[in-house]
């Protein structure tokens, strides 16, 4: 009987181990998502604000053309 309850008690202690290393997994994993998630979006962000500044400046270009001909 003693040997029973042995193997129940390290069966319950490697399974409470192995969810608290899912969980830790799952977490980071959850982590690197995310700031992966928000890098993209500045690098998104970054491309725009290149793409509109390069917009205005043609524009302007465009409209000291048009006043001096």
């Amino acid at each position: 009987m003693r040997a029973e309850q042995t193997k129940k008690g390290m069966i319950i202690i490697f399974a409470i181990i192995f969810m608290f290393l899912c969980f830790l997994a799952g977490g980071t994993y959850f982590a690197i998502i995310t700031n992966e998630c928000k890098l993209v979006d500045k690098e998104i962000n970054s491309i725009k604000s290149f793409y509109l500044a390069e917009a205005g400046i043609r524009y302007g270009l465009w409209k000291i053309k048009q006043a001096n001909p």
